[in-house]
């Protein structure tokens, strides 16, 4: 029976609950056993006793909101009062906040539960979660493999049927790049739509909390707690819809096996009458992206950091949490960035003005060519082994990991868009691959209905949930 039940949606177990066909104990119980057993690393702390007497309390509620009983895998950079947060980094292995984060106290107050924190790429500042503090992240697809990051734990725990639904946070593509790696649907809402407060963040202007689930009805309902309640989005009509398709930069460089996978994606949209619209970006656009994106993250990471220890008092100091980092690579990056030699001011209000100014671009290009939405490969390849933790091979060429793959998810982040990861189907060697629609700011209605739409016709593949939170399993043969 719990194999039945953890592969249910958090649709699904509401109505379940509502209609007295499960209790939210009986439910809890089926997903904590399930959580014992994993040894993929998604979670770093799982209190059942604290999720049993919460289902209890649940089971006896007058009251009933939309999630009610509904249980969330947490990023362990989000607040939930009675949990540490960590962020992934040993400094913060015993701190535990006194105070919910925003957006959780809504999905809270909505009936939702956590189950728990989950496993995260140290400090958000990388995109493998292979964390050396506590332990990597291994995919479930194939476990020799990362998770993507640094929402790894969130997405992990999704595709592993251990939640229906993961809350990460995304800078420049940390909820994107693991659905796309864990073959889960993957949403960034437009800048300011959900509230920051609570989140250790490393950039204010970029920096957004977002939802991993298996179906994008989860989407919908987990967006309608949190966002300003509206009618519910319905799929679309894909005939006569514009998606623009800028093979300059989106679709170069791809890993052939992932590229044919999204290739069809994109004859099939066609098929079902969407109108692809192949228009490059200007010349030069986003020549700098990459480089003014890193600039900002981190120097706004020296503003944040500090911040959010001072509002979770007691935490440790700034200068202890730098000490103890325990990935080289993350230490480096932040020790840059918080130290003396840390960007001068004058570099970062160049980097905001550069941004600014491809925002404005890229939105010509969307009014211009009348575009829904930008449709590309999430990732330019699927997840590799923990050996690339520095690089990868494309096409027997060597390229640095990180600014490899958040190359496209990086575009809606740095400019606040809307973008959702969607499954797109099996490599030839069995590895999911992700498909991104990235929207006009605000349009996030708009784009959740083109996500519904899309899951009508094509389902995300998935494990069977008897193995799937075992590791050591050898990937499953392309179905799509």
């Amino acid at each position: 029976m719990c194999d039945d039940v953890a592969a249910w949606s958090s649709w699904t177990a509401v109505n379940a609950i509502r209609d007295r066909r499960i209790s939210v104990s009986e439910y809890a119980r089926c997903l904590l056993g399930r959580c014992a057993e994993e040894s993929l690393g998604a979670f770093v702390s799982c209190d059942e006793r604290a999720v049993l007497d919460a289902a209890a309390q649940a089971d006896r509620a007058d009251r009933r909101g939309p999630l009610h009983g509904v249980l969330v895998a947490v990023k362990d950079n989000v607040d939930v009062a009675g949990h540490p947060t960590t962020a992934g980094t040993p400094a913060l292995r015993a701190h535990r906040p006194g105070r919910d984060a925003e957006i959780w106290r809504r999905l809270r107050a909505a009936g939702a539960l956590a189950l728990g924190k989950t496993n995260m790429h140290e400090l958000a500042v990388g995109i493998t979660g292979n964390n050396p503090g506590f332990g990597p992240v291994r995919n479930p697809w194939a476990a020799d493999r990362f998770a993507g990051g640094s929402s790894s734990g969130s997405a992990a725990a999704v595709a592993a049927f251990l939640a229906p639904a993961g809350l990460g946070t995304d800078t420049g593509g940390s909820v994107r790049i693991p659905a796309a790696l864990c073959a889960v649907f993957g949403y960034r809402p437009s800048a300011g739509r959900y509230p920051q407060r609570g989140l250790l963040l490393l950039s204010r202007t970029r920096d957004t909390a977002g939802f991993l689930t298996r179906t994008m009805r989860d989407i919908v309902l987990l967006d309608s707690v949190v966002a300003a309640p509206g009618p519910a989005p319905e799929p679309v009509r894909w005939a006569g819809l514009r998606l623009g398709v800028p093979r300059r930069p989106f679709w170069e460089g791809l890993e052939p096996s992932l590229a044919a996978v999204a290739e069809r994606r994109l004859e099939e949209l066609s098929a079902a009458g969407a109108v692809l619209v192949e228009a490059d970006l200007p010349a030069g656009a986003g020549a700098s992206l990459a480089r003014d994106a890193m600039t900002v993250a981190l120097y706004e990471a020296a503003w944040e950091i500090p911040y959010y220890l001072a509002q979770t008092s007691p935490a440790p100091t700034l200068d202890q949490v730098l000490a103890q980092i325990a990935s080289p690579g993350v230490r480096a990056a932040l020790n840059d960035a918080l130290g003396p030699a840390r960007a001068p001011a004058a570099d970062y209000r160049a980097a905001c003005a550069n941004l600014s100014r491809l925002a404005g671009a890229l939105s010509d290009h969307q009014r211009a060519h009348r575009l829904s939405a930008l449709v590309y490969p999430t990732t330019p390849l699927p997840a590799q082994p923990f050996a690339c933790e520095d690089s990868v091979v494309i096409d027997g060429r060597e390229h640095p990991t990180f600014p490899t793959f958040i190359r496209n998810t990086d575009w809606a982040g740095v400019l606040g868009l809307p973008a959702l990861s969607l499954p797109a189907g099996l490599t030839a060697d069995g590895l999911p691959v992700g498909l991104e629609l990235c929207a006009p700011a605000g349009a996030d209605a708009h784009l959740l209905q083109m996500g519904c739409a899309y899951e009508e016709i094509w389902p995300p593949p998935a494990l069977e949930p008897s193995v799937a939170h075992r590791p050591g399993l050898p990937p499953r043969a392309p179905g799509r």
